[in-house]
């Protein structure tokens, strides 16, 4: 359960991945207003002056820093999108070796469930031989089929508690 619960957390600690990349994704719209911005500036600016120079030189300068922050989100997004698949996967495991406890602790008990139902009819079995070796020594009559049936069904009963370990 302890293993679940750490994938769980380490599936919720990628939500600060996801907060980071939503912060690019502003700065990225801060940049393109900016960007957009000079290049209207640039296009007021007189051709030949020194302002347009600077303009375009600052135009230059966004605009690399805008690629930049994009490739960093693009990124950082396929990052993010990698470590999910593999935390995914993970969890998927965790979940799957937690349910194959769970169904073996099924099992387990109608396992011991059965013995103990063979084991109670084996007992009844023999109460029955019991009961007519009794009557036999006091003298009576006894139907050998029941004997032998009780007989037959107190080695099988047996057999198949013995087989079940606990």
């Amino acid at each position: 359960m302890e293993g679940l619960k750490n994938e769980i957390e380490k599936i919720v600690n990628l939500s600060t991945q996801k907060e980071q990349i939503d912060e690019l994704k502003n700065e990225l719209k801060e940049k393109e207003t900016e960007l957009k911005g000079l290049n209207q500036e640039l296009q007021l600016t007189m051709i030949g002056t020194m302002d347009r120079d600077i303009k375009k030189e600052q135009v230059e300068n966004a605009s690399k820093e805008y690629d930049d922050i994009k490739q960093n989100k693009e990124q950082s997004e396929e990052k993010l999108k990698e470590e999910f698949n593999t935390r995914k996967t993970s969890l998927v495991s965790a979940i799957d070796e937690q349910m194959s406890k769970y169904k073996r602790k099924n099992e387990i008990e109608q396992l011991k469930s059965q013995k103990t139902a063979y084991e109670k009819v084996a007992e009844n079995a023999q109460k029955t031989i019991d009961k007519a070796l009794k009557d036999f020594n006091e003298g009576k009559q006894i139907n050998q089929s029941i004997l032998n049936n009780a007989r037959e069904e107190l080695n099988v009963n047996k057999d198949k508690a013995e087989k079940i370990r606990k």
